[in-house]
């Protein structure tokens, strides 16, 4: 149980504790009680296990008071009570309990307890006459980290952009701080979007596929369908990179044969000049156009068109159009191409939400959509401080893409003959999830890769030399290390911290003397 707080009425005979998951634990306890009687009979009511926060108003050796509200407070056994504070706010858990005395252990990371400790720390919070708790230490000691500033005004701003959005932790606090960025609900989303990279840009593309076929099925009729459909395919522009044929296979080819299986004359023949037309070749996009003109036939049923779009067939191909407008193929990449690319989507995501924002139904896709918006928007507004760049990729013939991020030390221009750096993600059909980290200074290429299980390791390791010898004959000297993914590289790891190391929070001592 998870006791959050305690909640006692000076003209009722009992005080009620607000527990986890919406439990309640009530304690009887006469209203002329004092607060030291009515933390006794509070205390005989937990149970070992049971945690809760308080502020500390004494400690006597390994004696401490804790105050959980005006109204009580209870005296109690903790062995490491002078790494605290008087008035310092933890969270601390039961440990034993025989009704008269109560033992308990402390929540707190011993990280965070190391650093309650710091006596720089302690004491900017303090002169800013704010409580020592796990929050704002944590705050202070990431501020520091950040090389930030620790005075009183600068802390209660920080923690009143805190108390406005409550998904900002102090990392992230520290972090958009350092990069001239407001902390917004905004700004926070995407910077976790990217904390796990699975988030970011490209990591939204299967949001985007599901919650587009989830909007599908859950129109009224096939015509609806196919009209939501149209005005989503008309809300993207031309790509940057070609659009890609898609890989027909038997599968897709009966999906789309068993839209035909009413036995309507005008259905069938559509379904069958589409099957044509996928031997012919064509990419999702032009597919999914002839796949609204069948739905808007008015001569398709629902379920039917229901059953297909939940196929793990259609959901390819909507994963492939989504990949085709929002990726760049590596041959195409050029700074110009990616100022298109990022225009391009804000662009489209604007057309989106001006075409759908009126339909309930796409409530879900718009969303995500936005968040795409934002995460643009956000890589845009780090390239001013940091000196890197994101490429969601998109490989050429295969089913494989993700995140590349390019950056270089130094604050010059990609163009200069310093040490650059390339960390790409990949997800690949065959190889499954793939990291690469390259460094390339003058001719001399090292390349780390991280693969998921020892047969792609060993797969990857024979056929290295081909790798190579193809880098070797370019005039590059190679190394190269396969590993098995047991550490990930990560955006936070390998872009953030390469920009931005964090500091090492140090005390000083000052002997000052007339």
């Amino acid at each position: 149980m998870n006791i959050t707080g305690v909640n006692y009425v000076s003209n009722a005979t009992d005080a009620t504790i607000q527990a986890g998951n919406n439990n309640q634990l009530q304690v009887i306890v006469p209203s002329n009680l004092s607060s030291k009687e009515a933390g006794i009979a509070l205390l005989r009511s937990l149970q070992a296990g049971d945690s809760f926060t308080g502020e500390i108003t004494n400690i006597t050796q390994n004696e401490i008071t804790l105050a959980l509200s005006d109204s009580v407070s209870i005296n109690a056994t903790l062995a490491d009570a002078l790494s605290y504070n008087i008035g310092d706010k933890a969270s601390f858990s039961v440990k034993e309990n025989n009704g008269d005395k109560i033992v308990l252990k402390s929540n707190i990371n011993p990280e965070i307890k190391n650093l309650m400790n710091e006596q720089t720390i302690t004491n900017a919070l303090r002169n800013a006459n704010i409580a020592v708790n796990e929050t704002t230490v944590d705050l202070v000691s990431n501020l520091m980290k950040q090389g930030q500033p620790i005075d009183a005004k600068s802390l209660h701003a920080h923690l009143n952009s805190m108390d406005k959005v409550p998904s900002a932790t102090p990392q992230d606090i520290a972090i958009l701080t350092r990069m001239n960025m407001e902390v917004n609900e905004q700004n926070v989303t995407a910077l976790h979007n990217y904390m796990n990279y699975e988030e970011g840009m490209t990591g939204q593309t299967a949001k985007l596929s599901d919650s587009l076929t989830n909007a599908l099925l859950n129109t009224g009729d096939t015509l609806a369908t196919g009209e939501l459909l149209t005005d989503v395919l008309n809300s993207y522009s031309e790509t940057i990179s070609p659009k890609e044929t898609l890989q027909v296979n038997d599968g897709l080819k009966q999906q789309v044969q068993n839209l035909a299986t009413q036995n309507n004359p005008e259905v069938t023949q559509m379904v069958d000049n589409l099957v044509s037309k996928l031997d012919q070749g064509m990419n999702a996009k032009e597919f999914l156009t002839e796949l609204t003109n069948i739905f808007k036939s008015g001569n398709l049923d629902k379920e039917t068109a229901n059953v297909f779009m939940q196929s793990k067939e259609f959901n390819e191909v909507l994963n492939n159009f989504f990949r085709q407008e929002m990726y760049i193929q590596p041959e195409d990449v050029t700074h110009e191409n990616i100022q298109k690319l990022f225009s391009k989507l804000l662009r489209d995501n604007k057309n989106l939400a001006e075409k759908l924002s009126d339909k309930p139904v796409m409530n879900e896709f718009i969303q995500n959509n936005q968040n795409t918006s934002n995460n643009i928007e956000f890589m845009n507004n780090i390239n001013h401080f940091m000196n890197f760049v994101q490429i969601p990729i998109k490989m050429t013939g295969q089913n494989a893409h993700g995140d590349l991020y390019v950056y270089k030390n130094g604050k010059n221009n990609f163009a200069d003959k310093d040490e650059l750096k390339a960390f790409l993600h990949l997800d690949m059909e065959h190889l499954g999830a793939l990291d690469v980290l390259v460094k390339l200074r003058d001719k001399n290429v090292s390349t780390n890769f991280k693969v998921e299980t020892e047969e792609i390791l060993d797969f990857i390791e024979a056929h290295m030399d081909e790798l190579n010898s193809a880098l070797n004959k370019l005039g590059y000297n190679v190394s190269t290390v396969v590993d098995l993914n047991t550490t990930p590289y990560t955006f936070k790891t390998e872009v953030l911290e390469k920009e931005f190391p964090p500091m090492d929070i140090k005390r000083f001592s000052f002997d000052v003397r007339a």
